[in-house]
C-alpha cells in the first residue's frame, strides 16, 4: 500500500473537485449568456440522455481495479494480463453495441421530443447527439487505462492530468463561445479534450507503467468471475444514473427546456456534492481489496469505516450548512440573475439533506465491492428506483422539479435505513458506535449553523465580494468550533499536516518567485 500516493490522491482529488466546481460556476452564467436558457436546456437534455450510453461499460473500470489489484497483491502476472485482455475485448463488444443502439435512437429523437422542443431546438439537439455519440464510441474503450492507473495507485498522475485537462478545456470553450455561440461548439471542444485525455493515459500505461495487453490463454473461470462481478457494478451504475438523470429526462418530456435548465442547476450542485464525498473513498478500493485478500477482520474494516465516516461528516456538514445559509444567493449569482431558477435552491436542499446521510457512509460501498457483497446495495437501490420513477412522472406533471426532488430525497432516506441494517447484520459493523459518534458531532454543527445566520445578515461590498467574505468567515468559524468541540486527536493531526503542507507549498512558491 503506497501511503504517500494515497495522501496525494486524496489531496489532488479535492483539488480536482474544487477546480471542477469553479469551472462549473464559471460555465453556467457563461453558457446562459452566450447560448441562452433554451439552448442550454437542449444541451442538458441531450447530455442527460446520452449519459446513459457512457455508463454502458458493464462496471468494467471498478471490476478491473478489484481483480487486477487482487492478482497484483499475490504476484500473479499471468492473471493480471488476462484480466486486461478479457476486459479489453469486452470493451470492444460493448462499444459496437452502443453504436448500434445509439444510431437507432437517433431516428427516434423527433417523436421523443416533439412535445417539449421546437423545430429549431430539435435540429440542434440532433447535432449535439451525434457528436456526443462519437465522443463515447472513441473514448469508452480507453477507460481500461484509467482503471490500470488506479490499480497501480498512480493517483498523482491520474488526478494531475484531470486538473490540467479541466482547466485547458474550460479556457478553450470560453474562447470558442466568443466565435461560435451555440451548444454544439461546447460539445465539439469537450469531445476533442476527452479524446486527448484518453490518448495521454494510454501512452502513460504503455510507456511508463510498461503495460502490454496480452492474452496468455482464455481463462474461462476468470471470465465468468469478471462477468458476475461486473454485472452488479454495472447495474449499480445504471441505477445511479437512473436516479440522477431520469428527473431531467422526465421533465424534458412532460415539461420544457426551461424546467430542465432549472433542474440541471440542482443536479450539478448535488452531483458535485456527491463527488466531494467520493474524493476520499475512491482511493481506498485497491488497498481495501488487498486487506480483504490478506484476511482483514470485520473489526478492522469497521474501524476504518467509522474513522473515514467521521472525516466525511466534518467536511460534508460544512458544505451542507454553508449551502443552507448562502445557497440562495449563490444560485442567483451563478445564474447571472436570470429568471426561472428560483426553485433550484429548494430542490437542491430537498435532495442533499438526505443524501448527506448516505455520503457519510460512502466508504461502505468500497468495502462492499472488496468483499463481493455489493450486489445487495444494487438490488435494493434498483427496487427503490423503480418505485421512484413510477412516482416521479405524476409528481413532475403536478409539481414540476420540486416534485422530482421530493421523490429523490425520500428515496435516499429509505435506502440508508435498509443499508444500515445490512451493515450491522452482515458486515458486523458497529453501527451503534458509528451513529453515536456522528450524533455527538451534530451539536457543534447546529451551533455553527445558528451563528451562520448572524453572519448572513452582514453586508460587505458588492454581491460577489459579500458572498465570498461571508463564506470565508463561516468556514473559519466552522472549523474553529469543530476543532474545539468535535475533532479527535487523529482528525486534528490530519488537519495540522494538511495546513503544514499547504504552508510549505506556498513558501516554496514564494521563494521561487
Amino acid at each position: 500500500m503506497d501511503i504517500g500516493q494515497k495522501k496525494v490522491g486524496v489531496i489532488l482529488s479535492y483539488a480536482s473537485l474544487l477546480i471542477s466546481i469553479v469551472v462549473d460556476i464559471i460555465n453556467v452564467p457563461l453558457f446562459l449568456n452566450f447560448i441562452g436558457v433554451g439552448e442550454y436546456g437542449v444541451y442538458q437534455t441531450i447530455g442527460s440522455l446520452i449519459a446513459y450510453f457512457s455508463i454502458l461499460d458493464f462496471g468494467l473500470p471498478a471490476t478491473i481495479v478489484v481483480f487486477y489489484s487482487r492478482y497484483r497483491a499475490s504476484g500473479d502476472k499471468t492473471s493480471m494480463d488476462n484480466v486486461l485482455a478479457i476486459c479489453s475485448r469486452m470493451y470492444i463488444a460493448i462499444t459496437a453495441a452502443i453504436l448500434s443502439v445509439g444510431i437507432a435512437l437517433y431516428f427516434s429523437l423527433d417523436s421523443i421530443y416533439s412535445y417539449s422542443l421546437t423545430a429549431q431546438q430539435l435540429s440542434s439537439a440532433k447535432q449535439i447527439y451525434v457528436i456526443f455519440l462519437v465522443n463515447i464510441a472513441i473514448t469508452l474503450p480507453f477507460q481500461i487505462f484509467n482503471a490500470i492507473i488506479t490499480a497501480h495507485e498512480r493517483f498523482a498522475f491520474l488526478k494531475g492530468t484531470t486538473i490540467l485537462i479541466t482547466v485547458l478545456q474550460a479556457l478553450v470553450i470560453m474562447i470558442t463561445l466568443y466565435k461560435f455561440r451555440c451548444a454544439l461548439s461546447i460539445v465539439v471542444v469537450q469531445t476533442v479534450f476527452n479524446i486527448a485525455t484518453a490518448l495521454i493515459r494510454y501512452f502513460y500505461c504503455s510507456e511508463v507503467l510498461k503495460i502490454k495487453i496480452k492474452m496468455h490463454f482464455f481463462d474461462r473461470k476468470l471470465f465468468k468471475s469478471i462477468v458476475k462481478y461486473s454485472f452488479f457494478i454495472f447495474l449499480n451504475v445504471i441505477v445511479d444514473q437512473l436516479f440522477w438523470r431520469i428527473n431531467m429526462i422526465i421533465l424534458s418530456i412532460v415539461g420544457n427546456s426551461a424546467s430542465v435548465a432549472a433542474y440541471s442547476i440542482t443536479f450539478k450542485i448535488a452531483y458535485n456534492y456527491m463527488i466531494l464525498s467520493s474524493a476520499i473513498t475512491g482511493v481506498f478500493l485497491p488497498s481495501i481489496t488487498a486487506m480483504v485478500l490478506k484476511g482483514a477482520k470485520n473489526k478492522e474494516l469497521s474501524d476504518i469505516f467509522i474513522r473515514v465516516g467521521r472525516i466525511q461528516f466534518i467536511l460534508l456538514s460544512c458544505v451542507v450548512t454553508g449551502f443552507i445559509l448562502f445557497g440562495r444567493q449563490f444560485i442567483s449569482l451563478w445564474c447571472a440573475g436570470k429568471t426561472g431558477f428560483e426553485d433550484s435552491y429548494l430542490m437542491t436542499l430537498i435532495i442533499i439533506l438526505p443524501l448527506t446521510i448516505d455520503l457519510v457512509q460512502g466508504l461502505a460501498q468500497t468495502i462492499l465491492q472488496a468483499v463481493n457483497k455489493f450486489w445487495f446495495r444494487v438490488i435494493v437501490f434498483l427496487f427503490i428506483n423503480v418505485i421512484s420513477i413510477a412516482l416521479t412522472v405524476p409528481a413532475a406533471r403536478v409539481y414540476g422539479g420540486i416534485g422530482c426532488a421530493a421523490i429523490s430525497g425520500g428515496s435516499f432516506l429509505i435506502l440508508v435505513l435498509i443499508l444500515n441494517i445490512f451493515y450491522a447484520k452482515h458486515l458486523n459493523f458497529d453501527m451503534r458506535l458509528f451513529w453515536k459518534q456522528i450524533l455527538a458531532m451534530l451539536v457543534p454543527v447546529v451551533l455553527c449553523l445558528a451563528a451562520g445566520f448572524i453572519i448572513n445578515y452582514v453586508r460587505w461590498g458588492g454581491s460577489i465580494l459579500n458572498l465570498g467574505i461571508k463564506i470565508l468567515l463561516y468556514v473559519i468559524l466552522y472549523f474553529g468550533v469543530m476543532w474545539g468541540f468535535a475533532m479527535n486527536r487523529y482528525e486534528k493531526n490530519l488537519l495540522i499536516k494538511l495546513l503544514g503542507r499547504a504552508k510549505s507549498a506556498l513558501t516554496t512558491h514564494k521563494n521561487k518567485t
